[in-house]
């Protein structure tokens, strides 16, 4: 819900001195009320300027006097929306898989490599989604209010085919150009390919002066990027140097393996690994795969806009 200057009610004879909080669902805001200046990007306080500094300079780093944060994340947003960042290569990685002592009489092979080189990109901008949001609270003292809040951040922590990925916000020296990238940690991860949400905390003091409103709202970016393998191959070895051995692609021998339902289970078997696992992988590798975008990649936190909303 959007609050306007047609929505400031009678409420203010409900207001006590001091700080009133209003419930999260209701429209009912001080007559001439105005919106609280408080500001955090990318958890660094951050200082507003007036629309016509915004529209002079082409200030892309910062929010307007009076301005949503919801608002202005996706104005900010906009600098770098229509851009997607391209496929990335990441180093060629090898696993192997000794097979059983067991069945070696059956199988007739000594082990099975598994080369492919990950690839992660085709990152596209969504828009800018509220993540935190506390109740609207106003100010209703002559002095100015001042009032703590913990406030949430989600970061994603995403796994492509072993290596730990992250999308960043590139800023130049004047803040006038933005660009996505995605950065490749050396970092491996015995994961194949997984995303998880890690949120974190921080205190917030918000001052307000009489007769401003305040919901302390948490905004972030998501991108949807792809993940994928190229050049996955299979190749088994026999128990002598000299002994032949065949190379398979991985992605056909995978279609082949799900048209037989005991392939997998004689696989693992044979060799301790869950074949199923690994090839649902590849199936499902050209889906989105959705995470936060984050102000350093791998090692940084998310990309944040934290203030003052009157958007629910």
């Amino acid at each position: 819900m959007l609050y306007t200057s047609s929505s400031l009610a009678a409420v203010a004879g409900l207001l006590a001195a001091g700080a009133a909080a209003l419930p999260a669902n209701s429209n009912a805001v001080p007559v001439n009320a105005t919106l609280g200046s408080a500001l955090w990007i990318n958890g660094q306080p951050a200082e507003r300027v007036s629309d016509s500094t915004l529209a002079a300079r082409s200030i892309s780093g910062t929010c307007g006097k009076g301005e949503d944060v919801v608002v202005c994340a996706k104005r900010l947003a906009q600098k770098f929306s229509n851009q997607a960042v391209g496929d990335q290569e990441m180093p060629k990685r090898t696993y192997v898989w000794k097979t059983n002592p067991k069945y070696h009489n059956k199988m007739g092979w000594a082990d099975f490599t598994l080369e492919y080189t990950p690839v992660f990109g085709s990152c596209k901008v969504s828009d800018p989604v509220i993540v935190n949001q506390g109740a609207l609270f106003a100010c209703n003292l002559e002095g100015g209010c001042s009032q703590s809040f913990t406030q949430s951040r989600v970061v994603t922590d995403t796994v492509n085919y072993g290596y730990k990925v992250g999308t960043k916000v590139n800023v130049g020296g004047d803040i006038k150009f933005v660009s996505v990238s995605t950065e490749v940690s050396t970092e491996w991860s015995q994961d194949w390919s997984k995303s998880t949400e890690v949120t974190t905390t921080s205190q917030r003091t918000y001052n307000l002066a009489n007769g401003e409103v305040c919901a302390p709202t948490t905004v972030q970016i998501q991108m949807d990027c792809i993940g994928d393998l190229k050049d996955a191959k299979m190749i088994a070895h026999g128990f002598r140097a000299q002994d032949p051995h065949f190379v398979k692609d991985f992605k056909a021998w995978c279609d082949a393996a799900f048209a037989g339902p005991r392939v997998f289970d004689d696989w693992q078997k044979w060799t301790g690994q869950d074949f199923r696992v690994l090839c649902n992988q590849v199936k499902n590798s050209r889906v989105p795969r959705n995470m936060y975008l984050r102000s350093s990649a791998t090692d940084g936190s998310s990309w944040t806009v934290e203030g003052c909303s009157l958007s629910q």
